[in-house]
Protein backbone atom coordinates (compact mmCIF):
# COMPACT_ATOMS: atom_id res chain seq x y z
CA UNK A 1 0.00 0.00 0.00
CA UNK A 2 2.88 2.67 1.04
CA UNK A 3 4.80 1.90 -2.68
CA UNK A 4 1.02 2.27 -4.05
CA UNK A 5 0.67 5.98 -2.35
CA UNK A 6 4.20 7.44 -3.36
CA UNK A 7 3.51 6.65 -7.04
CA UNK A 8 0.30 7.96 -6.68
CA UNK A 9 -0.16 10.04 -3.80
CA UNK A 10 -4.36 10.78 -4.52
CA UNK A 11 -4.76 7.22 -4.06
CA UNK A 12 -4.61 6.97 -0.35
CA UNK A 13 -7.63 9.36 -0.22
CA UNK A 14 -9.68 7.23 -2.76
CA UNK A 15 -9.03 4.45 -1.12
CA UNK A 16 -9.85 5.88 2.17
CA UNK A 17 -13.17 6.84 0.11
CA UNK A 18 -14.50 3.76 -0.83
CA UNK A 19 -13.41 2.02 2.59
CA UNK A 20 -16.10 4.27 3.93
CA UNK A 21 -18.14 3.08 1.12
CA UNK A 22 -18.47 -0.13 0.95
CA UNK A 23 -18.78 0.13 5.01
CA UNK A 24 -21.67 1.71 4.48
CA UNK A 25 -23.27 0.26 1.49
CA UNK A 26 -22.04 -3.70 1.40
CA UNK A 27 -25.11 -5.05 2.28
CA UNK A 28 -23.45 -7.75 4.63
CA UNK A 29 -21.78 -11.02 4.39
CA UNK A 30 -19.77 -11.73 1.17
CA UNK A 31 -20.34 -7.96 -0.06
CA UNK A 32 -23.18 -8.58 -2.60
CA UNK A 33 -23.57 -4.84 -3.93
CA UNK A 34 -20.27 -4.70 -4.71
CA UNK A 35 -19.75 -7.94 -6.34
CA UNK A 36 -22.73 -6.47 -8.34
CA UNK A 37 -20.94 -3.06 -9.09
CA UNK A 38 -17.82 -5.01 -10.38
CA UNK A 39 -19.84 -7.48 -12.56
CA UNK A 40 -21.81 -4.44 -14.08
CA UNK A 41 -18.85 -2.26 -14.48
CA UNK A 42 -16.81 -5.10 -16.57
CA UNK A 43 -19.71 -4.36 -19.38
CA UNK A 44 -19.13 -0.57 -19.92
CA UNK A 45 -17.24 0.38 -22.93
CA UNK A 46 -15.50 2.91 -20.82
CA UNK A 47 -15.47 3.31 -16.98
CA UNK A 48 -15.29 6.33 -16.06
CA UNK A 49 -13.10 7.25 -12.60
CA UNK A 50 -14.81 9.44 -9.77
CA UNK A 51 -13.49 12.50 -8.92
CA UNK A 52 -12.21 12.53 -5.36
CA UNK A 53 -15.58 13.48 -2.93
CA UNK A 54 -17.83 11.46 -5.08
CA UNK A 55 -17.80 8.64 -2.91
CA UNK A 56 -17.61 10.10 0.22
CA UNK A 57 -21.21 11.95 -0.49
CA UNK A 58 -22.31 8.99 -1.26
CA UNK A 59 -20.84 7.08 1.90
CA UNK A 60 -22.43 9.62 3.93
CA UNK A 61 -25.82 10.33 2.45
CA UNK A 62 -29.12 8.83 4.54
CA UNK A 63 -30.47 6.78 2.46
CA UNK A 64 -31.44 4.31 5.26
CA UNK A 65 -35.01 4.36 3.56
CA UNK A 66 -33.61 3.44 0.01
CA UNK A 67 -30.24 1.77 1.17
CA UNK A 68 -29.49 0.06 -2.81
CA UNK A 69 -29.95 3.81 -4.18
CA UNK A 70 -26.42 4.51 -3.16
CA UNK A 71 -25.34 1.42 -5.69
CA UNK A 72 -27.52 2.58 -8.40
CA UNK A 73 -25.92 6.29 -8.20
CA UNK A 74 -22.03 4.77 -7.85
CA UNK A 75 -23.19 2.84 -11.41
CA UNK A 76 -24.58 5.78 -12.80
CA UNK A 77 -21.45 7.64 -12.01
CA UNK A 78 -19.17 4.88 -13.30
CA UNK A 79 -20.70 5.25 -17.21
CA UNK A 80 -21.24 8.86 -16.74
CA UNK A 81 -21.65 10.72 -19.92
CA UNK A 82 -18.38 13.45 -21.24
CA UNK A 83 -20.60 16.15 -20.39
CA UNK A 84 -20.39 15.07 -16.39
CA UNK A 85 -16.27 14.39 -16.58
CA UNK A 86 -13.98 16.86 -15.13
CA UNK A 87 -11.28 18.57 -16.36
CA UNK A 88 -9.15 15.41 -14.89
CA UNK A 89 -11.59 13.37 -17.20
CA UNK A 90 -13.06 12.04 -13.70
CA UNK A 91 -16.86 11.44 -13.02
CA UNK A 92 -18.77 13.99 -11.32
CA UNK A 93 -22.44 13.20 -11.71
CA UNK A 94 -23.53 14.79 -8.26
CA UNK A 95 -22.33 17.86 -5.81
CA UNK A 96 -23.72 18.25 -2.01
CA UNK A 97 -26.83 19.84 -3.28
CA UNK A 98 -27.56 16.63 -4.85
CA UNK A 99 -27.45 14.83 -1.97
CA UNK A 100 -29.85 17.17 0.38
CA UNK A 101 -32.50 16.78 -2.49
CA UNK A 102 -31.96 13.05 -2.36
CA UNK A 103 -32.29 12.67 1.31
CA UNK A 104 -35.20 14.63 1.75
CA UNK A 105 -37.33 16.11 -1.54
CA UNK A 106 -36.90 13.63 -4.02
CA UNK A 107 -36.82 10.64 -1.78
CA UNK A 108 -40.53 9.65 -2.36
CA UNK A 109 -39.46 9.34 -5.89
CA UNK A 110 -35.99 7.24 -5.17
CA UNK A 111 -38.34 4.91 -3.19
CA UNK A 112 -40.20 4.49 -6.26
CA UNK A 113 -37.77 3.91 -8.83
CA UNK A 114 -36.28 1.31 -5.65
CA UNK A 115 -39.34 -0.40 -6.15
CA UNK A 116 -39.17 -0.89 -9.86
CA UNK A 117 -35.54 -2.53 -9.39
CA UNK A 118 -36.39 -5.13 -6.88
CA UNK A 119 -39.27 -6.26 -9.24
CA UNK A 120 -36.67 -6.44 -12.10
CA UNK A 121 -34.78 -8.56 -9.94
CA UNK A 122 -37.49 -10.90 -9.07
CA UNK A 123 -38.35 -11.19 -12.62
CA UNK A 124 -34.66 -11.82 -13.43
CA UNK A 125 -34.72 -14.84 -10.76
CA UNK A 126 -31.86 -17.44 -11.21
CA UNK A 127 -30.91 -16.03 -14.21
CA UNK A 128 -28.53 -13.48 -11.69
CA UNK A 129 -26.56 -16.93 -11.21
CA UNK A 130 -26.77 -17.79 -14.69
CA UNK A 131 -25.84 -15.34 -16.57
CA UNK A 132 -24.58 -12.92 -14.54
CA UNK A 133 -23.06 -10.77 -16.50
CA UNK A 134 -26.24 -10.45 -18.93
CA UNK A 135 -28.39 -9.42 -15.55
CA UNK A 136 -25.47 -6.97 -14.55
CA UNK A 137 -25.49 -5.53 -17.65
CA UNK A 138 -29.33 -4.88 -18.11
CA UNK A 139 -30.32 -3.99 -14.89
CA UNK A 140 -27.31 -1.35 -14.15
CA UNK A 141 -28.47 0.51 -17.54
CA UNK A 142 -31.93 0.01 -15.80
CA UNK A 143 -30.66 1.67 -12.45
CA UNK A 144 -28.88 4.69 -14.87
CA UNK A 145 -32.02 5.71 -16.23
CA UNK A 146 -33.92 5.64 -12.64
CA UNK A 147 -30.91 7.82 -11.57
CA UNK A 148 -30.79 10.18 -14.38
CA UNK A 149 -34.76 10.30 -13.90
CA UNK A 150 -34.93 11.01 -10.73
CA UNK A 151 -32.45 13.72 -10.92
CA UNK A 152 -33.62 15.16 -13.82
CA UNK A 153 -30.19 14.81 -15.71
CA UNK A 154 -30.23 15.28 -19.25
CA UNK A 155 -27.70 14.24 -21.73
CA UNK A 156 -28.25 14.74 -25.51
CA UNK A 157 -26.65 11.39 -26.49
CA UNK A 158 -29.19 9.49 -24.74
CA UNK A 159 -32.64 8.77 -24.53
CA UNK A 160 -34.97 10.57 -22.00
CA UNK A 161 -38.01 9.15 -20.63
CA UNK A 162 -40.65 10.87 -19.46
CA UNK A 163 -41.80 8.16 -17.23
CA UNK A 164 -40.19 5.41 -14.88
CA UNK A 165 -43.08 3.08 -16.24
CA UNK A 166 -41.72 3.85 -19.63
CA UNK A 167 -38.22 2.56 -18.04
CA UNK A 168 -39.09 -0.40 -16.73
CA UNK A 169 -40.88 -1.37 -20.72
CA UNK A 170 -37.08 -0.49 -21.71
CA UNK A 171 -36.12 -2.98 -20.09
CA UNK A 172 -38.80 -5.86 -21.06
CA UNK A 173 -37.61 -4.67 -24.90
CA UNK A 174 -34.39 -5.53 -24.17
CA UNK A 175 -35.05 -8.42 -23.17
CA UNK A 176 -37.45 -9.28 -25.92
CA UNK A 177 -34.61 -8.05 -28.28
CA UNK A 178 -32.15 -10.60 -26.62
CA UNK A 179 -34.37 -13.33 -26.94
CA UNK A 180 -35.35 -13.98 -22.95
CA UNK A 181 -38.31 -15.62 -21.27
CA UNK A 182 -41.47 -12.89 -21.54
CA UNK A 183 -43.95 -14.97 -19.46
CA UNK A 184 -43.57 -13.52 -16.01
CA UNK A 185 -42.73 -10.02 -17.34
CA UNK A 186 -44.12 -7.22 -14.86
CA UNK A 187 -44.45 -4.81 -18.12
CA UNK A 188 -46.44 -5.90 -20.63
CA UNK A 189 -45.48 -4.97 -24.47
CA UNK A 190 -47.24 -3.58 -27.03
CA UNK A 191 -48.13 -5.93 -29.71
CA UNK A 192 -45.91 -5.69 -32.51
CA UNK A 193 -48.21 -4.74 -35.96
CA UNK A 194 -47.03 -8.45 -37.19
CA UNK A 195 -47.58 -10.13 -34.59
CA UNK A 196 -51.21 -10.82 -34.59
CA UNK A 197 -51.50 -14.43 -35.64
CA UNK A 198 -55.25 -15.73 -36.93
CA UNK A 199 -57.14 -18.23 -34.45
CA UNK A 200 -58.20 -21.44 -36.08
CA UNK A 201 -61.80 -21.52 -34.24
CA UNK A 202 -62.66 -18.18 -35.18
CA UNK A 203 -66.70 -17.25 -36.74
CA UNK A 204 -66.45 -14.89 -40.06
CA UNK A 205 -69.60 -13.38 -41.48
CA UNK A 206 -69.58 -13.20 -45.37
CA UNK A 207 -72.18 -10.87 -47.60
CA UNK A 208 -74.22 -12.68 -50.07
CA UNK A 209 -71.55 -12.09 -52.55
CA UNK A 210 -69.17 -13.38 -50.50
CA UNK A 211 -67.48 -9.89 -48.96
CA UNK A 212 -66.11 -9.93 -45.58
CA UNK A 213 -66.00 -6.10 -44.04
CA UNK A 214 -63.22 -4.28 -43.39
CA UNK A 215 -63.17 -4.66 -39.59
CA UNK A 216 -62.99 -8.01 -39.86
CA UNK A 217 -60.24 -8.81 -42.01
CA UNK A 218 -58.23 -5.94 -39.24
CA UNK A 219 -59.59 -8.31 -36.15
CA UNK A 220 -59.35 -11.70 -37.54
CA UNK A 221 -55.86 -11.19 -39.38
CA UNK A 222 -54.12 -7.81 -38.47
CA UNK A 223 -54.56 -6.64 -41.93
CA UNK A 224 -56.60 -3.36 -44.08
CA UNK A 225 -57.47 -3.26 -47.51
CA UNK A 226 -54.82 -2.32 -49.39
CA UNK A 227 -52.28 -4.78 -47.46
CA UNK A 228 -50.15 -6.71 -50.22
CA UNK A 229 -49.09 -10.46 -49.65
CA UNK A 230 -46.40 -11.80 -51.67
CA UNK A 231 -45.53 -14.92 -52.01
CA UNK A 232 -41.65 -16.00 -51.42
CA UNK A 233 -40.14 -18.61 -52.95
CA UNK A 234 -38.71 -21.22 -50.40
CA UNK A 235 -35.05 -21.17 -51.45
CA UNK A 236 -35.29 -17.33 -50.20
CA UNK A 237 -36.68 -18.10 -47.11
CA UNK A 238 -34.39 -18.90 -44.18
CA UNK A 239 -35.31 -22.45 -42.88
CA UNK A 240 -34.05 -21.91 -39.11
CA UNK A 241 -36.20 -19.18 -38.71
CA UNK A 242 -39.73 -20.21 -40.70
CA UNK A 243 -42.59 -17.65 -40.18
CA UNK A 244 -45.69 -18.47 -38.91
CA UNK A 245 -47.74 -19.96 -41.56
CA UNK A 246 -51.22 -18.07 -42.75
CA UNK A 247 -54.28 -19.43 -41.94
CA UNK A 248 -55.89 -21.71 -44.54
CA UNK A 249 -58.43 -19.25 -44.50
CA UNK A 250 -56.83 -16.52 -45.59
CA UNK A 251 -56.27 -17.19 -48.99
CA UNK A 252 -60.05 -17.81 -49.82
CA UNK A 253 -60.50 -14.50 -48.47
CA UNK A 254 -57.62 -12.88 -50.67
CA UNK A 255 -59.10 -14.87 -53.65
CA UNK A 256 -62.65 -13.49 -52.94
CA UNK A 257 -61.09 -10.13 -52.72
CA UNK A 258 -59.09 -10.39 -55.64
CA UNK A 259 -62.32 -11.16 -57.95
CA UNK A 260 -64.16 -8.20 -56.64
CA UNK A 261 -61.47 -5.62 -57.10
CA UNK A 262 -60.67 -6.84 -60.84
CA UNK A 263 -62.44 -4.69 -63.40
CA UNK A 264 -65.70 -6.29 -64.90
Amino acid sequence: MQDIVGLKPHFKECAAEAAEFASAWSMGDGFPTLIEVEQYSKQLRARRELETGQLAMLASARFSRAPRWAISCLKASLSAPDCKLSKKGEAKLFCSNDMRLMEAKLMPKIIQATVLIDKAREWFGRSKEEQPALTASLIGKMEERLVYFVMGITVKTRVTYATMEAIGMELAKEVKDKGGDMTECPWKLPKAKGDHIPKDDIILEYGSDGSMSASQLKNAFGMELGTIVARTPMSALNRKKMPPRPHPILYIILERLTVQLLPS
